[in-house]
């Protein structure tokens, strides 16, 4: 049987990462360790489509988070945030509306810078 570490654990801490991009936005919640406890998307809160991309679908998702983490004892949260969609803002107001302190906000998101110079091309 899998264990539910969301009902095992009293933690007061965790980390919510938020993967926005323009077609979906991930949020999960992990104790200090890195131990996933919960997750929801634009698509497990209903949105079909493009509508999952919406920010008011991160905004809906952040709010089933919510309420699981406030049941399990998590009132603070670090916050880190990834990717370039809509949801990234509203998922953090979202989180912050039902109560949940937000220590910190950190944006990991890769940037690229196009590589190295490629060499000269050789003339014979």
């Amino acid at each position: 049987m899998k264990k539910n570490l969301l009902q095992d654990k009293r933690v007061h801490e965790g980390i919510a990462y938020i993967k926005s991009t323009f077609s979906n936005t991930i949020i999960t919640i992990s104790d200090k360790q890195g131990n996933c406890l919960t997750w929801a998307t634009g698509g497990s809160s209903g949105f079909k489509g493009p509508r999952r991309g919406s920010a008011y679908a991160a905004q809906a998702s952040a709010e089933i988070v919510s309420k699981k983490i406030k049941d399990a004892g998590i009132n603070s949260l670090v916050v880190e945030v990834q990717g370039f969609g809509d949801g990234r803002e509203a998922a953090i107001r979202g989180l912050a509306s039902h109560g949940i302190r937000i220590s910190s906000v950190r944006d990991s998101t890769a940037v690229s810078h196009g590589g190295c110079k490629l060499q000269k091309k050789r003339r014979l």
